[in-house]
């Protein structure tokens, strides 16, 4: 009895040390799918951040514009004052409760755009 009792321990114990490990290289195997996919999306290579500048006027657009998107730049007083590409806006000037449902729609899943928003505080 004693030999079956430490049979089916040595049994649980290996069978849960292969369990960890492949759980182990499932997480290992999503993680870098996840690095690979991360790069290779447009969105996460054109960001507002990188495409920013103080000067609006001086932002160039081509690269978002040549894969289908598009830069708008929206000015303290919520009105459209540039804009190349693909523009979602149906009007040139935004009312604070419009813009506000602007950002708010902009993070929810489901909507047909990617929408990277950055506020420059130092520029025009």
């Amino acid at each position: 009895m004693k030999k079956i009792a430490n049979q089916f321990l040595a049994n649980y114990v290996l069978v849960f040390i292969i369990s960890l490990l492949l759980a182990f290289f499932a997480l290992l195997l999503m993680d870098f799918a996840d690095h690979v996919i991360s790069d290779t999306l447009v969105k996460n290579n054109y960001t507002a951040e990188i495409l920013m500048e103080d000067d609006y006027r001086q932002i160039d657009p081509t690269p978002v514009i040549n894969n289908g998107g598009g830069v708008q730049v929206i000015n303290s007083n919520y009105e459209v004052v540039y804009s190349a590409g693909l523009n979602t806006f149906a009007k040139d000037k935004l009312t604070p409760a419009e813009f506000t449902d602007f950002l708010l729609a902009a993070k929810q899943t489901g909507v047909p755009y990617s929408y990277d928003i950055r506020y420059n505080d130092r520029g025009q």
